[in-house]
């Protein structure tokens, strides 16, 4: 099996061989892999600004955001608002995709 590109907008530190599709002349498409904890919409203030907080703290362990080096997962906390940002725009994204798509769950 051979990689042929990398869907994320830069190479990956685990492949460095492998070009993203951008390098390869296929522009505007971007699939990054991203992960996220979130709480229930109601979940108190308090709670949620205690979660992020230990979020924050454990991605500050060396150990940790080494380990996750090893995997070529780059670490990014954002400020609640950026990311309520981002994750509109990613899901209008694929609302999209599968729209044009004509994708259905059946």
């Amino acid at each position: 099996m051979t990689a042929l590109a990398m869907t994320s907008p830069k190479r990956s530190p685990l492949a460095p061989e492998v070009p993203t599709l951008n390098e390869q002349g296929i522009f505007n498409v971007e699939v990054p892999s991203w992960y996220t904890l979130m709480a229930p919409a109601k979940t108190p203030r308090d709670a949620a600004e205690r979660l992020r907080a230990e979020v924050r703290r454990v991605v500050a362990i060396g150990e940790f955001r080494d380990s996750l080096a090893r995997q070529a997962i780059d670490v990014q906390v954002m400020p609640q608002a950026e990311f309520t940002t981002f994750l509109k725009a990613d899901t209008a994204k694929y609302a999209a995709v599968v729209k044009k798509s004509k994708i259905t769950a059946e």
